[in-house]
């Protein structure tokens, strides 16, 4: 990481001498690299699904594997809402637009998005007869897996540097997001003697956030509209409510505050024209 940051600010050095100030009505399209605040779905076998048991009299809804407790695990940590940022410096995190309104103000949008599908399949039977036997098929559960964010706001810029070309600029942003992840289960083989046990099974769980937050960064543009850039969150505030709802059943709903500082430290390269 110290590597990098050498790197990063060995670039931003050697682009300040031949740096360019925006003007009014200058649009700057850039690439976010670094921490995002997009919701993380590392383990998805588990992650953001119910939990819930329909065999019991009084069947429980809530949150992690808490067998034999009436206690649901703690939302932030069972869905890491308060390290809302965890990405390499390499990684995208997402795209921003940037429209200047004056020479030191400017509105800009974010956005990122993430959709993975996996069709279901039945699961197949096998003959179990020698010499020969057919293998059976295993089956795939089927699973929707939605990820997206977008931010808007607003900064401020001030020229800064010997040619007064570079900028730093502070502002503050307010964005939302939503994961949900939605699974279903084809026949799966299941059998009672004679009887065949075929029955549809679905279950779905989503989270949901409202991140507000002050950003600052320095940035500087080539004399080809080749734009670097380094910005961090000093204040980020994120409320975030995860919520399931099994089929016959009242939606359980838990709640999540989050608050972080001096976070989400992010590379962007853009172009303004």
């Amino acid at each position: 990481m110290k590597r990098i940051s050498k790197v990063l600010t060995s670039l931003l050095l050697a682009v300040a001498p031949c740096a360019m100030a925006q003007e009014a009505g200058n649009i700057e399209v850039s690439l976010i690299l670094g921490n995002g605040t997009m919701f993380q779905q590392n383990n998805q076998n588990i992650y953001l699904l119910p939990e819930y048991d329909n065999t019991s009299d009084t069947p429980g809804t809530g949150l992690g594997y808490a067998y034999g407790s009436s206690q649901s695990e703690d939302p932030g940590l069972y869905l890491n809402l308060s390290q809302v940022g965890v990405n390499n410096i390499m990684n995208m995190a997402g795209i921003q637009g940037r429209y200047f309104l004056a020479p030191n103000i400017d509105v800009n949008l974010s956005f990122a998005m993430n959709i993975n599908v996996t069709p279901s399949k039945d699961y197949v039977e096998g003959v179990a007869s020698k010499p020969v036997a057919v293998p059976a098929q295993r089956y795939i559960q089927g699973r929707l897996q939605s990820n997206l964010q977008a931010n808007v706001g607003g900064d401020y810029h001030f020229r800064v540097g010997r040619n007064n070309n570079m900028n730093a600029y502070a502002g503050a942003t307010v964005g939302y997001q939503m994961a949900r992840i939605q699974t279903s289960n084809p026949y799966v083989g299941d059998q009672d003697g004679s009887e065949v046990l075929y029955k549809v099974q679905s279950q779905a769980g989503q989270v949901m956030g409202i991140q507000g937050a002050l950003v600052g960064g320095i940035a500087a543009q080539t004399n080809c509209g080749l734009v670097i850039g380094i910005e961090v969150s000093p204040v980020a505030y994120q409320y975030s409510i995860y919520q399931v709802g099994p089929t016959g059943f009242q939606t359980y709903k838990a709640n999540h505050h989050a608050m972080k500082f001096l976070s989400n430290p992010c590379l962007k390269l853009g172009f303004r024209f």
